[in-house]
């Protein structure tokens, strides 16, 4: 759970730690201008050019080391933090920055805890400003808060659902925001047939009259539809949502959203979006009250890894490019799932992946054409945050049959039997089964193969066709006994 300024707490899930390993190390860097006026102007930035850095580097499987540095503009702010996974006992965290622009010179200190022990949770959190402290965002707003500090605790229960109470101090540097102080409780459960409900309620206390309401019902309609209905009362006025929507599918494809708004600003919207594996479109036009918007965007991304381009939807967190030895149109899958089929060139862009965790990336062997051999059907992907890796098949081709041996007599040679100079699909030395059948690989137009068995030993002579869609079957082959030396 997380609260905003305000109090008006969001549910969001996340990973722990990510880098909690020893020696694992995560990066970031950022660089450019900070936008102007955004959502009202288009292509308007302002002067300065600024950057970010950050990085973490687990000292310990407990202990994982911050730094983070970011500046432009006359502004230098650099500082320290670690995480320390207490093991049963929670998550502590601590951070120290200080800053300069100008004359102006502060810090800023923050502290936070969790634990989650079972069905219940506790999350505290404090950030304090020292001085005249000021970070990029401050550069174009308000200076950061002097004082916030937050407090949520929280049970789930198995049939009741989920409950929270929270606590958020609130301080400001303008002596014109006075502080402010919120308690806040909240709910919500999941029911048969997935649909849910929520309810919310904060309570300012230095103002009896600053208080919100919050309800909302989310209903499934089947076939990746949903609506929600919504109210919500504050300030003296209610506000009432709903909203039928079909979102866009994970795997690309086709969605839509209809929405209509009662109250102060009462009015309709639309959007409509479709995503395929080179980018995401979205379309929308609304309007509420005096205002009327229209909008349209798209996003996706470019890599270069392989000796290749790739076009990709927008990546958030990790991808792989998986090669097949020059080998086209062979199915990929990731987590069982088919993702789609590599280039002319044998290669695919994978996303999105798991960062720091283990994703099975595999191809069907039943989708490879009969000539065509793997030597591992999966294999496992870990790569870092935002970044991507080489997942490489071995694939070669080759020129089997299924053999049908009879001896000089036209009977089936013996079950047990073996096939010297080829190879079975476990790239053992073959051996005839039932009815005489031996499948073997490694063969050209031209073979002799000798076949031992308890009878003696035999060779045969026959010409091999290269395969198309289905294994060959030759046969029967008379195996013709050798004389003795």
């Amino acid at each position: 759970m997380r609260s905003g300024a305000r109090g008006r707490w969001t549910s969001r899930s996340t990973p722990p730690s990510a880098c909690s390993l020893p020696a694992c190390r995560d990066w970031s860097l950022a660089a450019g201008r900070v936008r102007e006026a955004y959502g009202l102007r288009s292509f308007a930035y302002y002067p300065d050019t600024v950057a970010s850095a950050s990085i973490r580097y687990g000292l310990s499987d407990r202990f994982t080391l911050e730094a983070h540095a970011e500046g432009g503009g006359g502004l230098r702010n650099a500082g320290l933090g670690g995480v320390w996974q207490l093991g049963s006992a929670g998550v502590l965290s601590a951070s120290h920055v200080r800053s300069t622009l100008g004359e102006l010179r502060g810090s800023q200190s923050a502290v936070a805890y969790t634990w989650q022990p079972g069905r219940l949770n506790l999350a505290l959190d404090g950030q304090y400003t020292q001085g005249d402290y000021r970070d990029i965002a401050s550069l174009y707003g308000p200076a950061p808060a002097t004082r916030i500090e937050r407090a949520l605790v929280g049970y789930l229960a198995p049939r009741a659902g989920s409950f929270n109470l929270s606590h958020l101090r609130l301080e400001q540097d303008d002596p014109a925001m006075a502080p402010a102080r919120y308690v806040g409780a909240f709910w919500s459960r999941t029911f048969e047939r997935g649909w849910s409900a929520n309810l919310s309620i904060n309570q300012g206390l230095e103002d009896r009259d600053d208080r919100s309401l919050y309800v909302g019902v989310l209903v499934p309609l089947g076939r990746n539809r949903q609506f929600n209905v919504s109210a919500q009362h504050q300030g003296g006025a209610t506000d009432v949502l709903a909203d039928l929507s079909q979102p866009i599918p994970g795997d690309g494809g086709r969605g839509w959203r209809v929405q209509a708004r009662l109250g102060a600003e009462a009015g309709a919207a639309g959007e409509f979006g479709w995503m395929h594996d080179h980018g995401r479109l979205q379309l929308g036009a609304g309007r509420y009250g005096e205002r009327t918007q229209a909008y349209a965007q798209a996003d996706g991304a470019l890599v270069w890894m392989g000796g290749g381009l790739f076009t990709a939807r927008r990546i958030d967190d990790a991808f792989a490019v998986v090669t097949t030895d020059g080998l086209a149109d062979v199915p990929v899958q990731l987590e069982n799932r088919t993702v789609g089929q590599t280039d002319a060139r044998g290669r695919l862009l994978v996303t999105p992946l798991r960062a720091w965790q283990s994703n099975r990336v595999g191809v069907d062997p039943m989708d490879l054409p009969a000539d065509v051999r793997i030597d591992d059907i999966a294999l496992s992907a870990t790569p870092s945050d935002r970044a991507g890796t080489t997942v490489g098949f071995q694939l070669r081709e080759v020129r089997a049959a299924l053999l049908v041996l009879h001896d000089a007599d036209g009977a089936p040679l013996p079950v047990g039997a073996t096939v010297l100079g080829s190879r079975d699909v476990d790239g053992v030395t073959a051996v005839v089964g039932f009815d005489g059948e031996a499948y073997v690989e490694g063969l050209s137009q031209t073979n002799h193969l000798r076949v031992r068995s308890d009878a003696g030993d035999c060779s045969v002579r026959f010409e091999a066709p290269r395969q198309t869609d289905s294994i060959p079957r030759i046969g029967p082959l008379r195996c013709v006994g050798e004389p003795a030396p």
